[in-house]
């Protein structure tokens, strides 16, 4: 699914939260992943990774996945994405890079279109720490 560029925290949150094994049995996958510093940071405004639930990592790292859709840079502001958890996606872009906003959370794009073997992976430099979820709207994307 993703390999070891600085995502190693990312991938133990997946594992915890039952995720890995769904996200490597997904065709047209694309991950939105945070790296080690930024899920470093974030576990820290959550209190620590003690008090991080499997369930509160499952509903944030869905809103970092679009499922059934590989979505490459270049596609990113095309068209409305939601995400695995129902939560819409915004991008923007400008001088200083490509965003990617959900909720109130926003992250820079620091690398982007890394192939997997069932779709593509954009490293951002923050975690997107909104935990709202809408399976409606994640069923009907």
């Amino acid at each position: 699914m993703i390999d070891s560029r600085n995502l190693t925290l990312v991938k133990a949150a997946a594992a915890q939260a039952g995720l890995l094994t769904p996200l490597a049995e997904s065709r047209g996958v694309t991950i939105f992943a945070p790296t080690d510093s930024a899920f470093t940071a974030a576990l820290q405004a959550l209190g620590g990774a003690q008090n991080a639930t499997g369930s509160t990592i499952a509903n944030i790292l869905s809103n970092h996945i679009i499922n059934g859709s590989s979505v490459y840079a270049a596609e990113l502001g095309s068209s409305k994405w939601v995400s695995a958890g129902g939560e819409e996606f915004s991008f923007t872009t400008n001088s200083t890079g490509t965003f990617v906003t959900s909720g109130n959370s926003t992250a820079k794009v620091v690398e982007s279109d890394i192939l997997t073997s069932n779709g593509v992976v954009h490293i951002i430099d923050g975690v997107l720490v909104n935990n709202q979820t809408d399976p409606s709207a994640a069923s009907s994307a």
